[in-house]
């Protein structure tokens, strides 16, 4: 039962190769909705907050202040944000193509002849 649980919250947050995605919405502290300055000015505040040389020989501020640069590197490309909200890492070879419109219209597919 608890592996059924476990696999059930992998698959609903993503997994890429058995790890699990992380929410780098959730590390800046920021909805999905946010523009590029919102997420700007939460990695600015948190970055001070949490810089290692502001705590030093901390462990815990090291790893959370590698986080935060990691989730606004990633937010801040247009791509890798549009990706992320999309499920898809880099890789995963698995693509939502409802995500991803090609721009254009479609041509109406031919009938398969009898």
């Amino acid at each position: 039962m608890i592996k059924l649980c476990v696999k059930k919250t992998i698959q609903a947050l993503g997994s890429f190769n058995g790890q699990i995605m992380k929410d780098f919405y959730y590390i800046l502290g920021v909805g999905a909705d946010s523009t590029l300055s919102e997420i700007k000015d939460a990695y600015r505040k948190l970055s001070v907050k949490f810089h290692p040389d502001l705590n030093p020989g901390d462990e815990y501020f090291e790893g959370r202040f590698r986080e935060i640069n990691e989730a606004y590197q990633t937010l801040s490309d247009p791509q890798n944000r549009m990706d992320i909200r999309c499920g898809i890492k880099k890789g995963a070879g698995r693509i939502d193509h409802a995500c991803h419109k090609r721009s254009g219209s479609r041509k109406a597919s031919r009938p398969s002849p009898v």
